[in-house]
């Protein structure tokens, strides 16, 4: 009669060297679409300068009860016409929720004539300690940016909102 408690034994230990991998969460919120403009100042030259880059987004959300999300963001970084935008920089900004609610976050940016990239985390208020990551698509005026970056300064580039996420 040894022989079956030795085998739930060692299926008892066999088992608590076993891992068993943690699901992938939800993002807590999830949009997608609206649109986010950045502005520059003073503004993308040939020659590489520090700007100050004020960005606005709003966005629609689904899967909760918050059905909008409205975003404003100021960073700080160095850019140029070549590439064209500000490829690292890093800031803070404020989410507006639909119902009413706000979160404060830092994040770190690449805005640029292709796409921008906001990724942080959420400092205070509605979902503190979560991760945000914002996701424009390039320009939606390509030539006039172009034009304008090579004949004097950009200051605006502005698209669709691809996508904004919590959590």
């Amino acid at each position: 009669m040894r022989t079956p408690r030795l085998i739930a034994a060692l299926s008892a230990v066999a088992l608590s060297f076993v891992t068993v991998p943690a699901a992938s969460a939800d993002p807590t919120v999830s949009c997608t679409g609206g649109a986010i403009k950045s502005q520059f100042t003073p503004g993308l030259t040939y020659q590489p300068r520090t700007q100050s880059v004020r960005t606005d987004a709003y966005s629609y959300c689904t899967g909760s009860r918050i059905s909008r999300a409205t975003v404003t963001l100021n960073t700080s970084g160095t850019g140029q016409c070549a590439p064209m935008g500000v490829p690292e920089g890093s800031g803070s900004g404020v989410i507006k929720w639909s119902d009413g609610s706000s979160s404060q976050f830092d994040a770190t940016v690449s805005i640029m004539l292709t796409g921008s990239d906001i990724a942080g985390e959420i400092t205070s208020g509605r979902f503190a300690g979560q991760q945000v990551e914002i996701r424009g698509g390039q320009d939606s005026e390509l030539g006039d940016a172009v034009t304008a970056c090579y004949t004097g300064s950009l200051r605006v580039l502005s698209s669709e909102v691809e996508h904004l996420t919590v959590g």
